[in-house]
């Protein structure tokens, strides 16, 4: 009898994921009443494999990125982050597991402290994991940690083509492209499989757009990264991901790769998404190559 191939279990298993919120009552808006921000969304992600999560504002994307990063708890359903479900773990086995899972925010002047200094942003994900349950004493306090610190984030600073002098600049003195590029550092620091980026390039011109998402297509490709890229621009998602999943009024209405979908839109809302940035591809893949 001939053996059958192996499957590789995916790294991101999300499984009939639902949020919803209830909403409390108001004289303005009359009796509690309910808010469905997802219904039963189920999609896998296999390591070194990128994920496009697209839709307009309000379509549920945030909430998504936030339940798989276990900021918030879903009314239904799991996510499974190397076959254990996130908002099961244990606080000590959440905390083991987070070193493998890390998120890039969208807004590149809101997401960075403005009172700390690069070297603090940037080793916050180590620190925080190091830190013991009560939350209380930091572990790495002896200098021979804060040595082994720096080094490790002048190494995260160096891929995303920073200095090791930048440690210890504040935010203010950096251009948008540059926090973005912070950012990255700090994500990739505890050296996750995964990057979970929420409109990591929205708030950048396009010029430096291209430049960001080049940076980050390079750091998988080095690595073997996985990404769930959030976006509301398809034509970013195609240009950097595998497969896309289409949300609106947070239902999953279209999905597969990203090619197809681009060139063969089945869903009149995906049509429109697509028709909304004519261009756009082209012109981050001429900024790409300047």
């Amino acid at each position: 009898m001939k053996p059958q191939p192996s499957i590789t279990p995916p790294l991101l298993d999300v499984r009939q994921l639902g949020r919803r919120f209830v909403m409390p009552r108001s004289a303005m808006w009359g009796p509690a009443n309910s808010l469905q921000a997802l219904s039963d969304v189920s999609f896998s992600l296999q390591a070194g494999k990128s994920l496009g999560i697209v839709g307009e504002s309000g379509s549920g994307k945030s909430t998504l990125a936030r339940l798989v990063m276990a900021l918030d708890q879903p009314t239904e359903g799991q996510v499974l982050f190397n076959g254990v479900d996130v908002h099961q773990a244990s606080t000590s086995q959440l905390r083991r597991l987070r070193s493998g899972f890390q998120m890039v925010f969208q807004d590149p002047y809101g997401s960075l402290d403005p009172r700390q200094k690069v070297f603090s942003i940037v080793t916050e994900p180590i620190q925080t994991l190091a830190r013991p349950a009560d939350g209380r004493t930091p572990l790495r306090d002896r200098a021979g940690d804060r040595s082994e610190l720096r080094d490790r984030a002048a190494q995260a600073l160096s891929e995303v083509g920073l200095r090791t002098a930048d440690l210890d600049k504040y935010p203010h003195e950096f251009s948008g492209g540059q926090r973005q590029r912070i950012a990255i550092a700090r994500a990739l620091i505890t050296r996750p499989a995964l990057i979970v980026a929420d409109e990591p390039v929205s708030a950048l011109d396009v010029s430096v757009q291209a430049q960001v998402l080049n940076l980050m297509m390079d750091l998988q490709d080095r690595y073997g990264l996985s990404y769930l890229l959030v976006s509301h621009d398809l034509a970013v998602v195609n240009l950097m991901c595998d497969d896309v999943l289409v949300l609106q009024s947070g239902q999953v209405v279209e999905q597969g790769p990203a090619a197809q979908i681009f060139q063969h839109a089945e869903h009149p809302y995906t049509r429109m998404l697509i028709s909304a940035v004519p261009g756009k591809r082209d012109a981050l893949l001429e900024q790409e190559k300047t």
